[in-house]
């Protein structure tokens, strides 16, 4: 299966570079990342209607007039005005398929305690078959990734800048701005930093769980007096929220999280400096659980849980690395088991999203411009 074996060839060539030192710390080569990338990126852009939206991204949105509610998409509108100039409607595929792959293995080689780990939770997390249907959501979250390097780096500027960025790709990216001025705010008030502990997670999900029917009902009143995705409610993709797939995808990403728990002096370390990467990836399992939860009540909820779900790349490894080293195997390879079941189950059982069978461009006959 072309899937497993990009992985592995990923994989292989992770394992054959050679981290250098300097000023006591690692770092890989510029190009280290895209050796590692190549793979993925290959079977991406030279794909042939595989993903559910992919025919409507390389005619449908090329031929027809974008509708209203994607008006703030403005990278969006000016990547089929690009594809119009060359007459060249691949572009729109070439395009987010090169920014989904490389912007997040940029961040990965950036941001992550373990790139090994973070290789395979890229396909075991569902985020890379996902971006094969749903490309500009994809999109925008790589371009969240990025962001966190930079403000990780405490270049808040560029982080903000990014966050905008993601925001007019897809218009869900807006939550990526408003987390990235909350975890900002958190980080500049000790006691905000303190409250982010397991106690406050388990008021957090049990106000949330009973809350859900409240909260559809908002929804519903906002979709209709908005007339904004009115027509989600009691629809098909109302329906399909009842799988309990992305139950389990909403909450795999805890599973590390609570290892890291077990033995809490490392973590508290972190709490103590007001750690952004702790601060930002424990919002993160936080909203990923939570929406795990609600996705029963809110329509496409499948997509809400991939908002927060695709940070498990980086936040697995970094609180395996805050686990205590007897504790780490069983934290990595369980959440390696969950995650796996249902990326097996949900894309590759059940077939959904389309991504089987898999066609190469140069296998159809198809004039792609």
């Amino acid at each position: 299966m072309i899937y497993i074996i990009v992985l592995f060839v990923s994989l292989s060539i992770a394992y054959s570079q050679k981290p250098a030192r300097k000023y006591g710390e690692l770092y890989y080569s510029t190009y280290s990342y895209f050796w590692t990338c190549l793979p993925f990126l290959l079977i991406t852009v030279l794909r042939y209607d595989v993903g559910t939206d992919y025919m409507q991204y390389l005619f449908g949105y090329y031929l027809n007039e974008l509708s209203d509610e994607r008006a703030n998409e403005l990278i969006f509108h000016q990547v089929i005005n690009i594809a119009h100039v060359f007459d060249f409607p691949f572009f729109i595929i070439l395009s987010f398929g090169i920014a989904v792959c490389a912007l997040t293995f940029y961040a990965i080689y950036k941001l992550s305690k373990d790139v090994k780990q973070s290789i395979w939770m890229f396909m075991l997390s569902g985020f890379f078959v996902t971006s094969l249907s749903m490309m500009r959501q994809s999109a925008a979250t790589a371009i969240g990734f990025c962001a966190l390097v930079f403000l990780f780096q405490g270049d808040i500027k560029k982080s903000v800048v990014l966050m905008v960025i993601s925001y007019l790709t897809h218009t869900t990216g807006i939550v990526y701005l408003l987390l990235g001025m909350f975890v900002i705010f958190i980080s500049k008030h000790q006691i905000l930093v303190r409250l982010l502990n397991p106690v406050l997670f388990l008021v957090f999900i049990t106000l949330t769980v009973s809350s859900g029917a409240l909260l559809r009902n908002q929804l519903q009143e906002i979709a209709v007096s908005t007339d904004v995705y009115e027509g989600y409610f009691g629809s098909e993709h109302d329906e399909q929220n009842a799988s309990g797939t992305f139950l389990l995808y909403g909450v795999a990403p805890f599973i590390s999280y609570m290892f890291a728990w077990f033995d809490s002096r490392w973590i508290k370390c972190e709490m103590k400096r007001n750690s952004l990467p702790y601060i930002a990836y424990t919002i993160m399992v936080w909203l990923s659980f939570a929406t795990g939860l609600l996705r029963q009540f809110i329509p496409n909820g499948e997509r809400i849980v991939f908002l927060f779900e695709p940070f498990v790349i980086f936040s697995l490894p970094y609180f395996i690395s805050l686990t205590r080293p007897n504790l780490r195997n069983y934290s990595l390879y369980f959440s390696y088991f969950i995650f796996g079941i249902c990326t097996f189950w949900y894309y590759f059982y059940k077939q959904s999203l389309d991504i089987l069978p898999y066609h190469f461009i140069f296998m159809k006959d198809v004039d792609i411009w």
